[in-house]
């Protein structure tokens, strides 16, 4: 028989059941370690040793009592050491075997090996068998074990554990010195037991001693081969504990726990109505009982699928359905069942589709005009001409009256409207026997009155200040019209009504929030006029403009990480009481969302998922009172976490101080001294020359510094197999010219000979010659403006707001880097005028005016 496991069922030739009888696998790893008995040929007993390893399990959470299912255990890693008993090299271990205990409770079915799931395997391929406690093999033993041709250690002081043992010769699966090797998964099937019981996978700890320290029962045994002539044999016992002297650790205990359920029967009903009609949508409602815990319905007509499986929820499953054909419909339901219920069928239920009723168009004959209070005929007439049903009239969606009663096709309303404007006119056919509703379109009436007509214009500021008063001012034509102005902002009204005098009426008013304000003015007419409103006109209202603090952020990150290991991000800003936000970034990407700035400091804990450069900026961006600023890149090296080699130390040695163009040593000692690898020395951060090879330790390049300066060298050991990179703390190095002749530079200044408070203008140095390095301190009157700023291509300039009216005294210093000497600019004069100011002019008129 062919057997395959899907979703932790085991499907023989592949078809599954109607009713799954196995929830899908789920996978657990239990970490461990084994500790070894060692017991030397020739009877010397040795040191206990402890391998770190553990098994990973995959399988269902439930199954169905009686089901067969098929569960899989794969041994974890182990290592094989290269160093042995007494100062000896290990050669290999060989005659490996690994036990495992067969669930109380199931009926075994078979036993495999999972091709492709072990590594670093020699000698014979291996196999799973079913043993006894003997370790023969045995069609009732209650073990499992994975073994080349069941060949295993004899433990000397203990005996052996199976028929083919040896103290002293190779045999069965090997592994060589110095690997990393893995055991075989085995998948293993069984039938389940009674419903409540549970299926435990466990290693072979229970029969006998097998759990006990030092027996050749335990469940991981194995000889070790030393290869100092003329050659050493050494057995060990492997039981899954932390210590000698203590109890079975994790994997001593059940690797997963299968629970074993029960399946109930279902019945399924049917429950919709027994009617329908061609066109409209109907709910097919069928009810599973007792209510299953999910699982889908697939409703049939006559045997066919209708639409696609519906979930049932609470016992029930609901599918719209709209039929497209006339007659007696035969209706079923099957539920697919579920792990713990039953697949069931309902019977039929016959469903009685009818045809559809005629359709028909109603159509609606309006005047385009009328004056209010004069009676108007609204007209109504229903396609195909039919006699029944009723037509609603509406005015804007509001029933105009009662319903009509339609004859030959026809319904007409007599109706006086009362108030002016747009009126929307439709009609509603509710439709009669053999035939459906329908609405007309709409029409609309212009309804006008007698009163006179006005309009309402509307003069307001483009610009207003929060607190400031302006004035809104609605003028109404003819300039006799009597009424009240209401003006509104957005919509609320402004204050009371304002009454209109000689067609002019005005408010004075104060916005105290800042944005685009829509102002509005609706004239309430009085008696013999008729209302009317101003167009919308936009005041843009804005707050006093504020003086920003200015910030300055700066960032702390650490030099390297390791992915998946939490590191801290910190920005400062400056000054300390400073509100908002900072956005860290790496690479130019957002680190989470933007952390807020508390006490100066905002800390973000990030673990990055990617080894390499990663370029780390912080953004702060301010609230209100203070301005943004961005802290200059820091670069954290990340690296994934190192492998299992041996720890390396790598120090550095240089010379304090070096000239430019003249060679020195630079030697980096790398412990211990049979490492293997190369160095890459580097000078603040850049590589210089190739990496060295190390020899005995050591690894020295001859390097001339070609600029002067304080140069940061690190030595970054870079280890081949079997060692762990490290680099050395940075040493400085002071590297200084032949001294040089600065040379001289000249400073001119350009600046607008006008200005105006509140009005940003620049201020330009040029620095002759134009690679001139350094900063410009611009000033005015003798004080300085703003921060240094740097030149850049000979040139510096500040954007500057000047905040005083009067003759501004300009003048600009240049504090010159390495190899340049300072110079300074004459003086030039800025005439700073005050801005304009905005006018009111305020009109009163006399109440007696005519």
């Amino acid at each position: 028989m062919v057997a395959a496991l899907v979703g932790g069922v085991l499907v023989a030739g592949g078809v599954a059941s109607a009713a799954p009888t196995s929830s899908p696998a789920v996978e657990n790893t239990i970490g461990f370690k084994l500790g070894c008995d060692g017991y030397e040929h020739l009877a010397v007993d040795i040191a206990d040793v402890f391998h770190s390893t553990g098994a990973t399990v995959s399988a269902p959470e439930k199954v169905v009592a009686g089901s067969t299912f098929t569960y899989r255990v794969q041994p974890n890693v182990m290592s094989v050491p290269t160093g042995g008993h007494a100062g000896r090299s290990v050669g290999k271990w060989t005659r490996l075997k690994y036990d495992f205990d067969i669930p109380a409770g199931v009926s075994l079915v078979d036993a495999q090996v999972v091709a492709g799931t072990s590594s670093n395997l020699s000698g014979v391929t291996p196999s799973v068998i079913r043993i006894n406690d003997g370790g023969s093999p045995d069609g009732a033993g209650t073990h499992l074990r994975i073994s080349g041709n069941n060949q295993t250690a004899d433990s000397n002081n203990k005996g052996g554990n199976g028929p083919s043992t040896s103290k002293n010769s190779d045999g069965g699966i090997e592994v060589g010195a110095g690997k990393t090797f893995r055991l075989p998964a085995i998948d293993v099937t069984v039938v389940a037991g009674a419903a409540g019981s549970t299926v435990q996978p466990k290693l072979r700890a229970t029969d006998g001693d097998s759990g006990a320290f030092n027996s050749p029962k335990n469940a991981f045994t194995f000889l070790q081969y030393e290869t100092l002539w003329p050659g050493y044999w050494e057995r060990y016992n492997c039981s899954p504990r932390d210590s000698s002297g203590g109890g079975l650790n994790a994997g001593g205990q059940a690797l997963a726990t299968v629970n074993v359920v029960s399946q109930a029967a279902t019945t399924t009903a049917v429950t919709s109505g027994a009617s329908a009609t061609i066109g409209q949508s109907t709910d097919l409602i069928a009810q599973v009982s007792p209510a299953p815990t999910g699982g889908t319905v697939q409703f049939k007509d006559g045997g066919t699928d209708i639409d696609v499986p519906v979930a049932v929820v609470n016992g029930v499953a609901t599918l719209p359905h709209t039929f497209t054909a006339a007659g007696d419909h035969s209706i079923t339901a099957v539920y697919d069942g579920v792990l713990e219920f039953l697949t069931s069928t309902s019977p039929a239920r016959t469903v009685s589709v009818a045809a559809a009723d005629v359709q028909t168009t109603t159509a609606l004959t309006v005047p385009s005009s009328a004056v209010e209070q004069t009676s108007v005929a609204l007209t109504a007439n229903i396609s195909p001409a039919t006699d029944g049903g009723t037509v609603q009239f509406k005015d804007g969606g509001t029933d105009i009256g009662g319903p009509i009663a339609v004859t030959a096709g026809g319904a007409t309303l007599d109706h006086t409207f009362t108030t002016t404007g747009s009126h929307s006119i439709t009609a509603v056919y509710s439709g009669t026997a053999g035939f459906g509703g329908s609405t007309a379109q709409a029409q609309t009436i212009e309804i006008s009155s007698s009163a006179l007509s006005t309009t309402t214009t509307l003069q307001v500021p483009a610009a207003a200040i929060t607190g400031s008063a302006v004035d809104l001012t609605a003028t109404v034509a003819p300039n006799n019209a009597v009424g009240t102005v209401q003006f509104k902002s957005n919509g609320t009204a402004i204050g009371t009504p304002v009454a209109v005098s000689a067609g002019v009426a005005t408010l004075s008013h104060s916005f105290d929030a800042a944005g685009a304000q829509s102002v509005t003015a609706d004239f309430t007419a009085g008696a013999g006029f008729v209302s009317s409103s101003a167009s919308a006109q936009t005041v843009t209202v804005s707050d006093p403009a504020p003086v920003d603090v200015e910030t300055t952020t700066s960032l702390s990150v650490p030099a390297t990480a390791i992915t998946g290991t939490a590191v801290d991000l910190t920005a400062t800003v400056a000054p300390n009481n400073a509100v908002g936000t900072v956005q860290f970034k790496s690479n130019g990407t957002a680190i989470g969302t933007p952390v807020a700035v508390s006490a100066g400091v905002a800390t973000l804990s990030h673990s990055f998922d990617v080894a390499g450069a990663q370029s780390v900026t912080a953004d702060f961006t301010a609230g209100a009172g203070f301005a943004s600023s961005s802290a200059s890149a820091q670069t954290v090296t990340v690296s994934d976490p190192a492998p299992v080699d041996v720890e390396t130390t790598t120090s550095l040695s240089v010379p304090a101080t070096a000239i430019t163009g003249a060679a020195v040593d630079l030697t980096a000692t790398v412990a211990p001294n049979n490492a293997v690898g190369t160095v890459q020395f580097k000078s603040n951060g850049t590589a210089i020359g190739s990496p060295v090879t190390v020899s005995g330790g050591t690894a020295t390049l001859s390097h001339s510094f070609d600029a002067a300066g304080a140069q940061s060298i690190t030595a970054d050991f870079t280890a081949g197999a079997g060692f762990v990179s490290s680099s050395a703390s940075a040493q400085t190095v002071t590297v200084s010219d032949p001294a040089p002749i600065d040379v001289e530079t000249t400073t001119s200044l350009s600046v607008p000979a006008t200005a105006t408070t509140g009005a940003a203008v620049d201020l330009t140095a040029t620095v002759a010659p134009n690679n001139a390095v350094g900063t410009v301190q611009f000033k005015s009157n003798g004080t300085a403006i703003g921060s240094p700023v740097t030149v850049s291509g000979g040139t510096a300039t500040l954007s500057h707001i000047f905040d005083a009216a009067g003759a501004q005294s300009i003048t600009a210093d240049f504090t010159a880097g390495s190899g340049f000497k300072n110079s300074v600019a004459s003086a030039k004069s800025v005439q700073v005028s005050v801005a304009d100011q905005e006018s009111v002019v305020e009109l009163n008129i006399p109440t007696d005016a005519k």
